[in-house]
């Protein structure tokens, strides 16, 4: 594996992944639009674009995707 490739994960926004934070802990759209103080419609937009970088169809996949690299992250931390 190339040591310089960007993961996909790693081609979201602060945003995006903030928000796709969220969606792994269960939260819907009007949720985190209530959270962020930020449209409905701009947390889907959110959730379209980084479905699109993540190369997933859905949010389902997206989530599952965070929550694979959440877990990979915290045992890295742990060693």
């Amino acid at each position: 594996m190339d040591a310089f490739a960007v993961t996909p994960i790693q081609k979201l926004s602060p945003r995006q992944m903030q928000i796709a934070a969220l969606l792994v802990e269960g939260k819907n759209a009007a949720q985190i639009a209530t959270l962020l103080s930020i449209g409905r419609e701009t947390v889907i937009s959110h959730i379209r674009v980084a479905c699109r970088k993540m190369g997933v169809s859905n949010r389902v996949q997206l989530i599952v995707m965070i929550a694979r690299w959440q877990v990979m992250e915290e045992v890295q931390n742990e060693s």
